[in-house]
């Protein structure tokens, strides 16, 4: 591929690209792009394009589907290009290729046999084609498709005797809409003869009955007669059939409902969806039907191809029937060489060993040294190749394998230090010689002094050996001798070297001799006692001095951060096993999923005391699931109080690594544990002031500093209450966080603090709570007590000198003065806390399914769960701050945030618009006496129709819902408006009044520029509004009053339902405004009217969606950009949909304004681009209709999105899409749903990830 064809910018990018995929074989990103820049060479390869172009776009295609055979759509768009340059026969041979990679794609053999019947005149070839592909997915739960496809066929044949042999065929087979086959197989039945509706035997057997029981010809009854009860009781027959079958069919619907994504895509699937597969093959295998159990792990393995479990599950299954060796081998070879990827070596292990079974030992050497050649240093399989080595060749053969890759230079020294202790292990088990296998260990130990498993192994084998009465001195030595080595030779971690000093502690204590103890005690002074960290000056927790000063005399302002995920669980005198709280945590954090993350991890107590068992996993939380599975961890110990928390985190600071996941510990111990969501802007200071002082840091991350200062100030106070301990923590803190920690120290017990991050408490409780609040507590002065002694918020009236010791430092509290204020809400009827549950999360859909009582803490809130009780403590009292936190009942349900019946979320959120914008408008719009009435504005209204100018203040989505309302806020109050992009707001510092009103409009709540903005317009006195869907998020509890949308959670990452509801939400606030303007009434009612049918009229819409799916497949699929016009108000739409469009289907859309068409923008416009125009009636349609003529001029075929049977865009000349006329300002909302689809099907066309596109997240919370 020297020559690319196409100019030399196409010819550098495709080269560009070509280098990328070598580096990188694996990015299915960068392979998607090369596939489009090869179809685009030229302008789009043609039968017209360069032998060079075509040669090129073939390699690509052809290496493309080498590295993923199992993409479908990919094979029909190579035989589509294939058709466009060379034909029929050159088209059939990508198809057939197609077919031999991915044998049981219904969707392909469905196309391969559609386009055989429209090229084609051979009715037998396409008949054989249609019956090869019945053997390969006729069987298949979903190949109605293809059934039908072939009943078409010879429907066009006149071919009714093979229907009905088909139709036949099909009533034996569970199958989706299978009761449509049965039926028309029944009616054709009725003028079929006899011989031709039932098999000869059962024929037979029942003209016997018919006779035997006196109704047949002997009893005098005529032919008619005979035959016409011979048809019933045939009838009854396939009743019969039809009854098993639909049965079959029903038993395996639950299964097939689950399966979400029946093809093969590079993303692995949700643990969910693995679990489903599970279940299914081990329904399938209980039925005992062979060919339908091998016909279900195939299709299981288009889906889960790079899942190694259902290779070797299938593998296994196959070998346990007899005489299937060469379809085990079968099955190896294909995961082992095209799925399954090298980082996943355990099918190739098994194939290995499945070929030394089978006498091929040679050939199971091949598989190890394959596997060798790609992961050099690959422990497990060097071990596993010196076994294959002894079992078959000796002893000796064996080490020669160890020692050869040792020498090596492609092993790295951390993979050399276990074959070091593997081949000591090999001598020590294999070969009964305990010197030789010390030998080993004594003669490398100088080449891995730095490694943990080389110096763990060794101790280990000293430790293991067998000992009596008479060998236990020398037993002793030899162990003793290792730990020398360990304090003065290793060049060991610090953490590490305790670590195995510690284990050789515990063989002290367990087998050690009579100085055993005082050799214990020696040691645990040493690793354990005073260290250097107690020269650290110590904290005054009662002053407001802090550990480390703010930067230049200033606090720095707290920072936006990106997004993570926190969930906790808390339970008080209520019995839980480890499973359901590992369940608990797991589910929290997959409720949580949708935000965004790399990485997930969770903390919970051990079986013993101050035991903590943390789990951490790069990835989906699948993943961590998994590893939890596989721990081995006891999950039916019951704890009757217990705390545990998680985390799904986005890197900020350190990469995505088991290391740098959450929970983050203070040290080896884990005395205390933290998830925390944030930046800390002065970790680096906290850091670097705490190494000075001893800690040893182990991660990256900014959080782990939050863990070791609480060690530290625990260390200095060890009294400490985990109040006072927590306030002194955050005190510390600079930035933005929300967090959670929990100790060994204090069991139980929880602190949960927020600065400028969501977050909500759940509780339940077995009896109803006191009160519906929480009391807030505050510290005298601003201090952190050492104990809070008032009950019902009254502070200590003590002075701070009295809480010192003589030597300056904090003295140890008075026990007696050592209780907690009492949460009134958590008391039961004598007094005492009562059994409860906690639920914390950085996102109240979490926490739905467990209970609607909610308490969102606000900024610098520090809160303390302990004993069943939630206590709220605030370090300052600042003015206008409430002294209670309200516990809300939230009125989400869990079915609001699962997908359903549809594919995606996004496709089930752009359906709920109809009831979502009814939500919007339930009790505030009344329709018969034309008012509106927005409760959380009422207050403020007076005041904002009096204010100079309003400012709408929103980022993307939400800024496009504020630019479609501008004009109708214009003309309905008469208020100058302007509406800002929030960043571009911020960076000009743009002048605001207090006499301005600023409105801000968020989905989450949480946008991080919006919220600056506030922040900012707040500082200068303005009043503020704000717009969000989210209840008790930063906007929502900021800003002076507001509307909640009431849109439901939104949890595709494309906006479509907040969008609409924010359109009318922002409709109602100026119909509201307006209300006092007589001249302005009319035309409101006109607007009301308008709102009561829009939910009407977007379920109308809704019904274009097939039509709209078929355009897209038409004339956008595999384009390279889109113009989308509009004017007017469907201006904004056009942004709008411009931006799902990229942001999902990642086509380059533009919107353009119809008016600035003949500025530029006309030289882009001929018969190849893709143009979308919004022209719907309104005031301005003649000027849009004119932008639509210059372009229909210039060779445009424009997409026109117009209103129902509008005469001048007649259908048999421009491709449109119709939608409802409605009220000018209100059209933008039928509009925009139209291009919300066109962005769907676009995305789902090109196999996206639909809800979580690339590089977003949904809550935009960094700068």
């Amino acid at each position: 591929m020297d020559a690319y064809g196409g100019n030399d910018e196409e010819s550098a990018e495709l080269r560009k690209l070509l280098a990328e995929v070598n580096d990188d074989s694996d990015n299915f990103e960068i392979w998607e792009k090369l596939v489009r820049a090869a179809e685009a060479l030229e302008g789009g390869i043609n039968r017209n394009s360069s032998s060079q172009a075509i040669t090129a776009v073939r390699s690509v295609y052809d290496r493309f589907l080498l590295k993923f055979p199992l993409f479908f759509g990919y094979w029909k768009k190579y035989a589509d290009l294939e058709f466009s340059i060379a034909g029929t026969e050159a088209a059939d041979m990508v198809y057939e290729r197609g077919i031999a990679s991915v044998t049981n794609s219904v969707d392909l053999w469905t196309n391969y046999c559609s386009f055989k019947t429209e090229t084609s005149h051979d009715s037998d070839g396409i008949r054989e084609l249609f019956e090869r592909g019945a053997v390969c997915v006729g069987l298949d739960f979903l190949a109605h498709p293809f059934w039908d496809k072939y009943i078409e066929f010879e429907e066009r044949m006149e071919g009714f005797d093979r229907i009905f042999a088909i139709l036949g065929r099909i009533i034996h087979i569970p199958m989706h809409q299978y009761a449509r086959y049965f039926e028309k197989y029944r009616q054709m039945a009725q003028s079929r003869p006899l011989s031709a509706i039932a098999p000869p035997g059962t024929l037979t057997q029942l003209q016997m009955d018919i006779e035997n029981e006196g109704a047949g010809y002997k009893a005098g009854r005529s032919q008619p007669e005979v035959e016409r009860e011979l048809r019933t009781r045939i009838d009854n027959y396939h009743l019969d059939i039809f009854r098993r079958t639909q049965n079959e069919t029903t038993k395996r619907w639950t299964y097939e409902s689950e399966i979400k994504r029946p093809y093969f895509h590079v993303t692995d699937l949700d643990e969910a969806q693995l679990t489903n597969w599970r279940k299914y093959l081990d329904f399938e295998e209980s039925e005992g039907d062979y060919t339908r159990t091998q016909f279900l792990y195939e299709r299981c393995l288009v889906t889960c191809a790079q899942h190694d479990e259902f290779w070797l599950r299938y593998a296994r299954w196959m070998l346990a029937q007899p005489g299937k060796e060469e379809e085990v081998r079968n099955i190896y070879q294909r995961a082992s060489c095209f799925y399954v990827p090298i980082a996943l070596p355990t099918t190739r292990l098994q194939y290995a060993y499945f070929e030394e079974m089978s006498g091929r030992v040679d050939v199971a050497k091949d598989i190890h040294d394959a596997i060798l050649f790609q992961l050099p240093g690959h422990v497990e399989t060097i071990v596993s190749l010196a076994n294959i080595n002894r079992r078959h060749s000796g002893l000796a053969a064996a080490v020669a394998v160890y020692q050869s890759h040792l020498e090596s230079p492609s092993v790295e020294s951390a993979a050399k230090a276990a074959l070091v202790a593997e081949w000591a292990k090999l001598l020590w088990k294999v070969k009964g010689s305990t010197e030789e296998a010390r030998q080993v260990f004594q003669t490398n130990q100088h080449l891995y002094l730095d490694s943990p498993a080389f110096w763990s192994s060794y101790l280990r084998f000293e430790i293991e050996q067998p000992t009596s009465s008479e060998t236990e001195q020398q037993h002793y030595e030899q162990i003793r001798r290792v730990v020398d080595e360990i304090l003065t030779k290793s060049a060991l971690p610090e953490a590490i070297v305790q670590e195995l000093i510690t284990a050789y502690m515990r063989y002290l204590l367990e087998r050690g001799t009579k100085d055993a103890a005082k050799e214990y005690m020696n040691l645990d002074r040493e690793i354990n006692g005073p260290m250097s960290v107690q020269k650290m000056p110590k904290a005054n927790l009662e002053t407001g001095k802090t550990l480390v000063g703010a930067v230049n005399g200033q606090t720095p302002a707290a920072p936006i951060f990106k997004m993570c995920g926190i969930f906790g669980y808390i339970n008080y005198l209520v019995e839980k096993d480890r499973r359901f709280i590992l369940d608990t945590l797991l589910n929290g954090l997959a409720r949580l999923e949708y935000r965004g993350y790399d990485s997930a991890g969770l903390a919970v107590d051990g079986d013993k005391k101050n035991e903590v068992f943390a789990f951490k996993e790069v990835g989906k939380v699948a993943k961590l699931r998994e590893l939890v599975e596989k721990s081995g961890v006891d999950m039916t110990k019951v704890f009757d109080s217990h705390c545990g928390i998680a985390h799904t985190r986005w890197a900020t600071h350190g990469q995505p690594s088991r290391l740098n996941c959450h929970p983050h510990r203070s040290d080896p111990k884990w005395e205390f544990a933290v998830v925390h969501n944030g930046i800390i802007t002065n970790y680096k200071e906290l850091k670097a002031l705490l190494e000075g002082k001893g800690f040893k840091f182990e991660t990256d991350t900014d959080t782990e500093c939050i863990a070791k200062l609480a060690k530290y100030l625990y260390d200095q106070h060890p009294d400490i209450d985990f109040t006072t301990l927590g306030k002194a923590i955050i005190k510390e803190l600079q930035g933005a966080f929300g967090l959670l920690m929990k100790s060994v120290h204090y069991p139980h017990e929880c602190i949960a603090a927020r600065k400028g991050s969501p977050l909500v408490v759940g509780v339940k409780t077995a009896k109803k709570m006191k009160v519906d609040f929480v009391d807030v507590e505050y510290s005298e002065d601003g201090g952190a007590l050492s104990a809070e002694i008032a009950n019902h918020n009254v502070a200590v009236k003590k002075s701070t000198a009295g809480l010192l010791a003589p030597n300056g430092m904090l003295a140890p509290p008075d026990k007696s003065l050592l209780h907690r204020s009492q949460s009134r809400a958590f008391l039961s009827d004598d007094g005492m806390p009562q059994p409860a549950e906690f639920f914390l999360s950085s996102d109240a859909s979490a926490l739905v399914e467990h209970t609607k009582k909610v308490l969102y803490l606000e900024d610098d809130d520090i809160a303390h769960i302990h004993d069943g009780q939630l206590n709220i403590h605030r370090l300052t009292k600042d003015d206008g701050t409430s002294n209670v936190r309200a516990i809300q009942t939230i009125e989400l349900e869990l079915q609001e945030i699962m997908k359903g019946k549809f594919d995606h979320f996004m496709q089930k959120e752009i359906f709920e618009q109809p009831e979502s914008v009814v939500n919007t408008m339930r009790g505030r719009l009344d329709v018969a006496n034309r008012t509106v009435t927005l409760g959380g504005l009422r207050q403020y209204m007076s005041t904002i129709r009096r204010c100079r100018r309003l400012i709408f203040i929103a980022c993307g989505t939400s800024y496009h819902s504020c630019m479609a309302v501008r004009g109708a806020f214009e003309e309905l109050t008469e208020i100058p408006i302007s509406v800002e992009l929030a960043s571009d707001f911020l960076d000009r510092q743009a002048p605001v009044f207090r006499d301005d009103t600023c409105v801000f409009v968020s989905q989450s709540g949480e946008t991080a520029d919006s919220l600056m903005a506030l922040r900012y317009c707040l500082e200068r006195g303005a009043l503020t509004v704000g717009i969000v869907n989210v209840v008790g998020s930063s906007i929502s509890m900021l800003t002076h009053c507001g509307v909640h949308i009431n849109a439901g959670p939104e949890i595709g990452v494309a906006s479509t339902k907040a969008y609409t509801s924010q359109f009318v939400a922002m409709i109602m606030f100026a119909l509201s405004l307006s209300e006092d303007r007589l001249s302005k009434a009319q035309r409101r009612h006109e607007i009301i009217d308008g709102l009561a049918k829009v939910s009407e009229q977007f379920r109308e819409i809704l019904k274009l969606n097939d039509s709209i799916k078929e355009m897209c497949a038409k004339f956008l699929q595999n384009q390279k950009s889109l113009l989308l016009l509009g004017r007017g108000s469907q201006y904004s739409t056009a942004l709008e949909g411009a931006l799902k469009i990229k942001e999902i289907s990642y086509l380059h859309c533009e919107a353009v304004m119809s008016g600035e068409l003949k500025h530029g923008v006309l030289a882009l416009v001929d018969e190849n681009l893709p143009i979308i125009m919004i022209l719907t009636r309104d005031d301005i349609f003649p000027k849009s209709l004119n932008a639509y003529q210059q372009v229909i001029a210039r060779g445009g075929r424009p997409i026109v999105i117009c209103n129902k049977d509008d005469p001048e865009f007649p259908p048999s000349k421009t491709e449109r899409i119709e939608v409802p006329k409605t009220v000018d300002c209100l059209q933008g909302l039928l509009n925009v749903i139209p291009l919300q689809l066109i962005a769907y099907w676009l995305a789902v066309a090109e196999g996206l990830n639909v809800d979580f596109p690339r590089n977003l997240a949904k809550s935009v919370t960094v700068e």
